[in-house]
């Protein structure tokens, strides 16, 4: 069901892309847990949720700030960053992320993604209130420009309700879903199967 929702906002996913886990908190903890060593490179788009930061903490890397103009990075300034520190991981929310609530417009989700792709970066695209925009419209994922250097991070926490503890982590390429599944496992069996039957009838 997840995959068709995302299907239908233009996304080309398949359900074996998809890794079930107990909310997006727990997805950021296993994409990091899978992808990040100490010391490596983690530019961060400001302002990020505390709780995000604390989970990155834990893996003791280099946190920097993305350079932003206004609500969205700048780009320029991420790019000759990029070149120079050369990141592991670039963690975004471009819809509606921070305490702010900005919303990153076409262009600056295609180069952030052209910017990523083929490198040995991987873009986390942390999609909680995409589907909140008054408009119901939504904006390209930076995921469709990225290719397999992206993994989409979701929850049903934000549109649904808080209790649920539902989220997602979307893979890249296929290695990087079992890879990530192994991790997922290492951590606890699995997400609630009654309540994953709740969602799978509601949605």
């Amino acid at each position: 069901q997840i995959a068709r929702r995302y299907r239908q906002s233009g996304l080309e996913v398949q359900a074996a892309d998809f890794v079930i886990t107990n909310g997006s908190t727990q997805a950021i903890d296993v994409i990091f847990k899978t992808f990040v060593d100490e010391g490596d490179t983690v530019f961060v788009s400001t302002p990020t949720e505390p709780r995000v930061l604390q989970v990155m903490a834990m893996y003791q890397p280099e946190i920097v700030s993305l350079p932003m103009k206004g609500d969205v990075p700048d780009m320029g300034a991420v790019a000759r960053l990029f070149a120079e520190k050369q990141p592991r991981i670039i963690y975004c929310m471009p819809d509606f992320g921070g305490p702010e609530g900005g919303r990153w417009d076409l262009e600056t989700r295609r180069a952030m993604g052209e910017l990523v792709k083929g490198t040995d970066c991987l873009l986390i695209e942390h999609d909680l209130y995409g589907e909140l925009s008054a408009d119901g419209q939504r904006l390209p994922f930076v995921k469709e420009f990225a290719g397999d250097n992206s993994v989409l991070a979701g929850s049903f926490s934000q549109v649904i309700g808080p209790g649920l503890r539902c989220g997602w982590i979307c893979a890249g390429t296929p290695e990087d879903a079992r890879n990530l599944t192994g991790t997922k496992q290492k951590t606890d069996s699995h997400m609630n199967g009654y309540m994953q039957r709740v969602l799978w009838q509601y949605l």
